[in-house]
């Protein structure tokens, strides 16, 4: 799935944004929290990091529906969340090691990563 920023967060947003419109990115998850749609996405930031971080659907629109072979419905903290296996069957565990740096998270998701990327040139 590839969503295109269509805005930009307010100045006051509860996070330092690096998106930037008219960019698209990959969808590593998609989370439906309290009744809001979030991606996350490698922003430009990410790139640095190696971190996905999480934004509200309404900076964006999608671009490509597709979502990838394999994906899974999981729950993390009560919510509904759409990803790959390991961080769907994780009730939020996945996410949480990711950002701590710990090895068997940052090996899946740059796993993950590749192979979405192979799907996708443009984000090789």
């Amino acid at each position: 799935m590839i969503v295109k920023c269509i805005k930009l967060p307010p100045a006051n947003y509860e996070y330092v944004s690096h998106i930037a419109v008219d960019e698209e990115y990959l969808v590593f998850a998609l989370l439906l929290e309290k009744g809001e749609l979030r991606y996350c996405i490698a922003d430009n930031q990410s790139h640095e990091t190696n971190m996905p971080v999480w934004y509200p659907e309404a900076f964006f629109t999608v671009t490509n529906t597709e979502i990838p072979a394999g994906w899974h419905i999981g729950k993390e903290d009560g919510d509904v969340i759409v990803t790959f296996k390991e961080w769907a069957s994780s009730n939020g565990e996945f996410y949480y090691w990711l950002v701590e740096d710990r090895d068997s998270e940052l090996m899946l998701y740059n796993k993950y990563i590749q192979q979405m990327a192979s799907m996708h040139p443009q984000f090789s």
